[in-house]
């Protein structure tokens, strides 16, 4: 997982399989941008999964392999509080809009709320997923609290917090789903699968507005904050697709891994604050950074 601070742009943080998070300063040479670590945040004690940062750049929550989710002072980069509930590997987490609530999705298949201390207020299982649960949301526009889960089930499901319940599922992937993505504005959502699809849904008028075919199984999708376009990670390969169009118009491929017996895969994908910089998360343990300077706005 990649996330960009969202008040410096210049800083990364890195969540890896080595169990530990890092923060990386960018800076540039040579017309290339450059990463510098300069902090390290440990203590799960397996694979972490996947954080997010709040928005003032105060805090990181992040799950893990280990079952637990930490929320992290980044300044003082200390744990902060534990979060124990789930009884399988957590795969995601999310901030709710004004931080005060967190959500996370677990391989027990539950979708579970927190608030900030660390205390588990709902877990949503009533008509919920039937497999492990690969990504969790929120609604970016919502008067309340809307949480968005996608799971290995192949559906995504919609959950209300009053009342506490399924509001509703989208079916249509026929394979598990690796990853959901919500444009700013709230009106799109993007789930790729490993069946090797791109689904785009219309969330206004609840239905699929269109499909895109990737040849491959789609590990990540990411929606641009300011252009009509959508990134996808396919195996070794990045996909750019314009909305407007409705075509994918770019293929991003690492060239300096010719010497490779196997290239390694994209695993994760995250814009940059003002959409000008693609940053991927690869499985030889490298993020690049790709530049994008698109015509196409939102």
């Amino acid at each position: 997982k990649v996330c960009v601070a969202p008040n410096d742009p210049d800083t990364l943080i890195t969540a890896s399989r080595d169990k530990s998070m890092i923060m990386w300063k960018l800076y540039s040479e040579n017309n290339e941008i450059c990463g510098e670590m300069f902090k390290s945040l440990t203590g799960h004690n397996h694979f972490v999964s996947d954080c997010a940062i709040s928005k003032d750049g105060g805090f990181i929550v992040s799950s893990s392999w280990d079952k637990t989710l930490r929320l992290w002072d980044i300044e003082r980069c200390v744990t902060k509080r534990i979060f124990n509930g789930h009884t399988n590997d957590v795969m995601s987490v999310a901030f709710s809009g004004d931080n005060r609530q967190i959500v996370s999705g677990s391989r027990d298949s539950t979708v579970r709320l927190w608030n900030t201390l660390a205390v588990q207020k709902f877990v949503f299982e009533e008509k919920g997923h039937s497999d492990c649960v690969s990504s969790v949301l929120t609604l970016p526009q919502s008067s309340s609290l809307s949480i968005v889960s996608s799971g290995w089930d192949r559906v995504i499901k919609f959950w209300s917090l009053k009342p506490a319940k399924c509001q509703k599922t989208f079916s249509g992937h026929t394979n598990a789903i690796n990853s959901i993505s919500i444009c700013p504005d709230g009106s799109l959502m993007a789930s790729g699968s490993k069946d090797g699809s791109i689904n785009v849904w219309n969330l206004i008028k609840s239905k699929l507005d269109n499909k895109y075919l990737a040849g491959d199984s789609v590990n990540c999708v990411s929606f641009n904050p300011h252009f009509f376009l959508m990134a996808a990670a396919v195996g070794s390969t990045i996909l750019l697709y314009n909305l407007s169009t409705r075509t994918m118009y770019q293929t991003v491929s690492q060239i300096d891994l010719k010497e490779a017996k196997t290239l390694p895969t994209v695993t994760t994908l995250t814009w940059s604050n003002d959409g000008c910089c693609l940053y991927a998360g690869y499985t030889d343990n490298n993020v690049r950074i790709f530049g994008c300077r698109p015509d196409t706005k939102n």
